[in-house]
């Protein structure tokens, strides 16, 4: 999940990379059972902070991002034992789920065995469409982005 806080009237938004965890909804009632999320700090970058101020002698310059590293932030409610008590049919672990999420959400993930920009020449030729390469001065999978 992924979430922005708005502090001090829109002049400072505090942007976690994102929440990880865990959600137990009760299929036949709708109720939520447990709930449990956090902001990995896996990563040396894990939120982004974006102040808004004006710049001296540029008053229509005003934003600064700041990219940090914080320590746990942590949110959790409901029974958090339950998922210990229950009996899965099937089950993947947390970073193969995490893995098929970062494959199928983003573009960039690499994948073990492939080669990045293998044959993206011979289609962009035979569709008649240019190549839009972009050079990046940061990883983007840094929890950050």
């Amino acid at each position: 999940m992924h979430a922005e806080f708005v502090l001090a009237d829109g002049a400072a938004l505090y942007t976690p990379a994102c929440f990880l965890g865990r959600m137990l909804v009760d299929r036949q009632t709708g109720k939520v059972e447990s709930l449990e999320m956090h902001v990995p700090t896996d990563k040396s970058v894990n939120v982004d902070i974006t102040l808004t101020f004006p710049l001296p002698g540029h008053p229509h310059k005003q934003v600064t991002n700041m990219l940090r590293r914080v320590d746990p932030m942590e949110l959790s409610g409901g029974d958090g034992a339950l998922a210990g008590r229950l009996r899965w049919q099937d089950e993947i672990g947390v970073d193969e789920a995490q893995e098929r999420l970062k494959g199928a959400f983003t573009v960039h993930g690499h994948r073990p065995g492939s080669r990045r920009g293998t044959g993206r020449l011979e289609i962009a030729r035979e569709v008649k469409k240019p190549i839009l390469l972009v050079v990046l001065t940061s990883p983007l999978d840094d929890q950050s982005c």
